[in-house]
């Protein structure tokens, strides 16, 4: 689930000096080669340089695995092995832009970098912490008005993702979308390097690259999220009460990509950390692992494989709703009608938005679509489905409904 805030504390939890530079600046150069025609591209790069500086001459002691969470890391590594990755990072990565930007898929103001450069080394004990919770143009860096965009220079697939993520961002949020190349603010959408976005609104036009390789409609919606002022899940304050970071299962030179954010920069709206959200990075990409083990560990590792999303979770749609403040039109009442934890459609609050697995009006039912409902008995029964891929832009969900006897 995404984290809003346009200030970022990084804390490494002891990041390592193990391992090889093999020309960091030279490939922090290619990727900037690759990016420089954004505007904020320097200012992108000379965050990652200092970053990695910081980190430097720090150390961890790495603990054992337990048995298990080792034997679900060996799982893991099998299931993925050989599979081309459908994540940000792996795609940035192949095309050599990742390591250029923050967090590997996103572009930094000026602004935003020097707040992250400092919360960095106040969380190092070099500098003490101005007051800081939402940086001081909040919420000027929301879209009050709507997102505007413009796509000309965009290749079909990437503006098919593109407008496919902007009907599923506002099918359950209020956020409105509108195509208008004279816009003062806007987003331009292009088939650059890579798949890569501005953290919330900047104020005049900046940029939003899906490129080759960034086609599935996860990709569009990933970085979409961005755009409207969403960091990565495992960047949250929490994150350390749910993952784990093995440190010596990710590549050194992106020690420094996987920081955290501290209470005082980091608000959820009292929302809980969700592993299945789309702004969560996977597991562990085989092109960041330094040894093909997965690096983020759920405390439940039953959950290893179910790290990041191809589609919203309700908790991103509920966290957007409360940043953009979609809900306040809707009376007390509304709330109250809502089952199973859902909450007043923004666009029409006499009916709800639903958790995974309801539907309904007011999320009291199953869900419309290909499911059934299954009636368990005291005989063994078969159930069968089949899965096929379509597109990479369209998906098709399906919920079945499970009922037993009372009794048996």
């Amino acid at each position: 689930m995404w984290v809003f805030l346009l200030v970022y504390f990084a804390a490494f939890g002891g990041a390592t000096i193990l391992g090889s530079e093999e020309s960091f600046d030279g490939k922090l150069q290619d990727g900037f080669d690759l990016l420089r025609s954004d505007p904020n591209a320097y200012e992108t790069i000379e965050f990652r340089r200092k970053a990695h500086e910081l980190q430097e001459g720090t150390y961890t002691d790495y603990e054992e695995p337990s048995k298990d969470v080792a034997k679900a890391m060996e799982l893991y590594a099998e299931s993925t092995r050989g599979h081309e990755g459908a994540f940000a990072e792996d795609v940035n990565n192949d095309v050599r832009v990742g390591i250029a930007l923050f967090q590997g898929d996103m572009m930094l103001s000026k602004a935003q970098a020097d707040e992250i450069l400092e919360d960095m080394e106040v969380s190092m004990g070099r500098r003490k912490k101005r007051q800081a919770y939402r940086d001081h143009k909040y919420p000027a860096t929301l879209w009050s008005d709507g997102i505007n965009y413009a796509s000309r220079n965009a290749s079909n697939p990437a503006r098919r993702v593109f407008i496919k993520a902007t009907e599923m961002w506002s099918e359950d949020t209020c956020l409105e979308f509108r195509e208008d190349n004279s816009a003062t603010d806007k987003v331009w959408v292009t088939d650059g390097a890579g798949c890569w976005s501005h953290v919330g609104r900047l104020g005049g036009t900046q940029f939003m690259s899906l490129g080759d390789g960034c086609g599935y409609i996860g990709l569009g919606l990933h970085e979409l999220g961005h755009t409207i002022g969403l960091w990565h899940t495992q960047s949250r304050h929490d994150r350390d009460n749910f993952i784990s970071l093995r440190w010596e299962n990710l590549q050194y030179d992106w020690h420094d990509q996987f920081g955290k954010e501290t209470e005082s920069t980091n608000y959820n709206y009292n929302i809980t950390y969700d592993y299945g959200t789309v702004m969560h990075y996977s597991a562990g990409s085989p092109r960041l692992s330094s040894n093909g083990q997965p690096y983020m560990i759920p405390h439940d590792n039953k959950f290893l494989s179910t790290l990041g999303s191809y589609i919203l979770s309700f908790y991103e749609k509920l966290m957007v709703n409360l940043h953009y403040k979609c809900l306040d039109n809707c009376p007390k009442e509304s709330f109250d009608m809502c089952g199973n934890g859902g909450f007043p459609h923004p666009r029409d609050c006499s009916k709800c938005v639903c958790p995974s697995g309801y539907g309904g009006r007011f999320c009291k039912r199953r869900p419309p679509g290909c499911g059934k409902e299954l009636t368990a008995t005291d005989e063994w029964q078969e159930f069968q489905d089949t899965v096929r891929q379509r597109t990479m832009i369209d998906m098709l969900l399906t919920t079945n409904f499970s009922s037993v006897t009372t009794g048996l």
